[in-house]
């Protein structure tokens, strides 16, 4: 048994690990995680004869979450200005510009 939970724990730790180092690359601060998947399976010990070895694999799913603009900063670029698909919004925007 504590074998078999050492391989889940670890897995599961390793794959939290590695899911934060890919949000942090682009520059994300976390992650919220919204799926998890685990696989275990098993096959034959290739250095002993009879032996099974069990292969643990874990999926994260998330979302990278990051800060628009720090306090006191102005953003790198200027906004990006969005406009309704509503034909008499957009009409009435036009008419206001």
């Amino acid at each position: 048994m504590a074998g078999w939970t050492e391989l889940v724990s670890q897995s599961r730790r390793d794959a939290r690990h590695r899911l934060e180092q890919d949000v942090r690359r682009p520059g994300a601060e976390g992650v919220v995680i919204t799926g998890m998947q685990m696989r275990v399976r098993e096959r034959d010990c290739p250095a002993t004869v009879g032996r099974r070895d069990h292969i643990a694999e874990v999926t994260l799913t998330g979302t990278a979450i990051t800060r628009f603009s720090r306090a006191g900063q102005r953003p790198a670029s200027p906004a990006l200005a969005v406009m309704s698909l509503g034909p008499r919004r957009r009409q009435a925007a036009r008419a206001r510009i």
